[in-house]
């Protein structure tokens, strides 16, 4: 996973991590699906610049109409799904901490079309989260009246809830995944 982390209006994220429980990669061809899991169970700094340790996964030699790449985020103890770290400026150039928190199962799903894997070959799948889509619909009236909690504004499924609602909305309709070969 690529993360870009661009301002989006006032809010710039600078930090996210997210716990992975699974992988799994599913396949079409001929009409016909295929689906291959990878059980990982570990912590994911989403501002690394390539995470190359979520699994491997094999595919037979063939050309898929379409392959799908989902990645479950679960709660982990205390260790949220999903976490984004940044800060607020309002207009008037004062910052306030946020903290956007998803602690409920949550999968990322990116998919592409018309796949070719050839024998010997391998394939590399790259997963890039856009921040600046993330936070898209955010506006700065929104923000500026965010509930601010112990110096920050958290952003949470009790907190700030209609902000939480956006940022789901965006992260639900993310598909886009680059497979290529090596």
């Amino acid at each position: 996973i690529v993360v870009n982390s661009p301002t989006s209006g006032n809010l710039t994220w600078t930090s996210g991590s997210a716990y992975a429980t699974e992988t799994k990669l599913e396949a079409k061809r001929n009409g016909t699906a295929i689906e291959y899991k990878s059980s990982i169970a570990q912590p994911v700094n989403l501002f690394a610049s390539v995470i190359t340790s979520l699994g491997n996964i094999s595919l037979p030699a063939a050309t898929y109409t379409e392959v799908e790449y989902k990645i479950t985020l679960t709660q982990n103890g205390s260790t949220p799904a999903m976490e984004l770290n940044g800060q607020y400026t309002n207009s008037s150039g004062g910052t306030t901490p946020v903290v956007f928190d998803i602690n409920s199962l949550f999968i990322i799903k990116a998919e592409q079309s018309n796949v070719v894997v050839t024998a010997g070959t391998s394939l590399t799948t790259l997963t890039t989260l856009d921040l600046s889509f993330v936070s898209s619909g955010i506006t700065q009236a929104m923000m500026n009246s965010a509930t601010i909690s112990s110096g920050k504004i958290v952003i949470s499924a009790s907190s700030n809830v209609n902000l939480y609602n956006i940022i789901i909305n965006n992260l639900s309709q993310f598909h886009h995944v680059d497979v290529t070969h090596h």
